[in-house]
């Protein structure tokens, strides 16, 4: 199956899950927007259940961090929201290697400069978007493999 075939099929099981008001339409907002916007995210993702993807999202920032200090990170990085989705949903998965953290914090990268580019902004904008997307994803890079082996534990 072909990346935008993959991709509509999200899409659609994102408008079902929205119809039957099974999960925050406010996350299904952003899952659509990673349709929309045709991120990379691994193969599973694409496969996953729109519930279980929302269910993994827990906005932008570390998953230490209390709730609230998450809330006013994403209101202002609201630009990153569908890397961060991607993300949080490779956090949950069960293999825990330092190859897929790596692997994860590029995708993150990536997915924030196609992003800036896929906006349609100034390229002054689009360049200092992608900055931030790739300052991110160091910073993950740098800080987060204790919170990458132990994410799937705490919310199980």
């Amino acid at each position: 199956m072909n990346t935008m075939a993959k991709e509509s099929t999200l899409c659609r099981r994102i408008i079902g899950a929205s119809w039957r008001g099974s999960v925050d339409y406010a996350a299904l907002r952003v899952c659509w927007r990673v349709c929309e916007l045709g991120l990379s995210a691994p193969r599973e993702f694409w496969r996953s259940s729109p519930a279980r993807i929302v269910n993994a999202y827990n906005g932008v920032g570390p998953d230490r961090w209390p709730r609230w200090c998450r809330r006013v990170i994403t209101a202002l990085l609201t630009h990153y929201e569908p890397a961060a989705m991607v993300h949080d949903y490779e956090q949950e998965q069960p293999d825990k290697s330092y190859w897929r953290f790596t692997v994860a914090n590029a995708r993150f990268a990536l997915n924030a400069c196609l992003i800036a580019l896929r906006d349609n902004e100034l390229i002054v904008i689009m360049v200092r978007r992608a900055a931030v997307g790739l300052l991110l994803a160091a910073l993950c890079q740098l800080g987060g493999w204790r919170g990458y082996k132990t994410a799937h534990r705490k919310k199980k």
